[in-house]
């Protein structure tokens, strides 16, 4: 204590050695024999909780050996075996790409019969493009009208134009 710094009034000086003095008393209460006995204390059950866990074990004993046993001695699956007779009108054939006819769009309100087809031209001509694809287009009229050169060609046309210049390996060398 003697490198702190020493306080400039008198009374501080003397509360401060009188309280330096005082030894701490010697507890009444053993540390050590306390934790003895609360490890003790832990081991140690009652018997009625050692009898509940006891009864809870040997209960799912005998619920899992039960359950066993039912499972051992279920009946075998049986397998069931129908016939279900479903009857529709038979399938119209599947026509060929080149078989197929391409019908041109109506005219809008042209007959009562394109209402069915869709109601605007918009939608009369989604729906044949979505049947018959690219090829299922109209003819425009300007391509029509051009003398000059020959007629647009359809798209499976053009494939198989595609097709014979990849295959064709050129003139010999």
């Amino acid at each position: 204590m003697s490198n702190e710094f020493d306080s400039p009034e008198p009374e501080l000086n003397a509360i401060e050695a009188a309280l330096g003095s005082l030894v701490p008393a010697r507890s009444r209460i053993d540390r050590d024999h306390v934790m003895f006995r609360a490890g003790q204390a832990s081991v140690r059950t009652s018997r009625s909780g050692q009898r509940a866990w006891t009864a809870v074990a040997a209960s799912l004993a005998l619920v899992a050996l039960g359950e066993g046993m039912l499972l051992a001695h279920r009946p075998q699956g049986q397998i069931v075996k129908e016939e279900v007779v479903i009857r529709e009108p038979a399938a119209t054939p599947i026509e060929s790409p080149s078989e197929r006819i391409v019908a041109e769009i109506p005219e809008p309100f042209a007959n009562e019969r394109s209402i069915s087809l869709g109601e605007t031209a918009y939608e009369r001509l989604t729906s044949q493009v979505l049947r018959y694809g690219l090829d299922g287009l109209p003819v425009s009229r300007t391509v029509v009208s051009s003398p000059s050169g020959p007629g647009p060609a359809s798209s499976g046309q053009m494939l198989q134009e595609e097709l014979r210049k990849l295959l064709d390996p050129g003139d010999p060398s």
